[in-house]
């Protein structure tokens, strides 16, 4: 099985994905990042994009890889990873879908006070990239992306594992 955490940048995503696979045994955490990172480090400046999923070959090589670890590993893979863009989703989770893999797709929430709160705990300030990304987020998933919303206010880390853990019947 594979546990989608989306939402917008600052909502807790990496620190929800760390704290499942802290309870989940025999789970891993999957960085799409580092994909991007990977790809934008092998090729000339001249052929850079602002963002990496715009690359063809970054959706692709997620799908694969997310689809051979599946394959491959007895047990969950967890992917904190924003994804905006319908068409993209569509290129990765769909296609995963597709092919019969358990995907649980959730949105983390919150509002953005409190994400912009969070963010400023890591010293990005409001004028940063990923303070500036929130309302984009929040519009997408308020809107076009579909999946388990799950709100982040007012809830601790463990009251939001405990509930995807839940809601995804993940055997401890």
């Amino acid at each position: 099985m594979i546990i989608w955490l989306n939402g917008a940048f600052g909502v807790g995503k990496t620190s929800v994905a760390l704290g499942l696979q802290n309870k989940i045994s025999n789970s891993f955490v999957f960085n799409p990042e580092d994909i991007g990172a990977c790809i934008r480090n092998s090729m000339p400046s001249e052929m850079y994009q602002d963002d990496y999923q715009d690359y063809d070959i970054w959706r692709e090589f997620c799908y694969k890889q997310l689809k051979y670890i599946e394959n491959s590993f007895n047990g969950t893979i967890i992917v904190p990873m924003t994804i905006t863009n319908q068409l993209y989703i569509d290129k990765i989770i769909g296609k995963l879908f597709s092919d019969s893999i358990a995907v649980k797709h959730y949105i983390l929430t919150a509002d953005k006070s409190i994400i912009l709160a969070r963010l400023s705990t890591r010293g990005v300030t409001d004028t940063e990239w990923p303070a500036l990304q929130i309302d984009r987020c929040l519009a997408a998933f308020g809107g076009s992306i579909k999946g388990t919303e799950i709100s982040t206010n007012n809830k601790s880390l463990n009251e939001i594992i405990n509930e995807i853990i839940e809601q995804s019947q993940v055997l401890l």
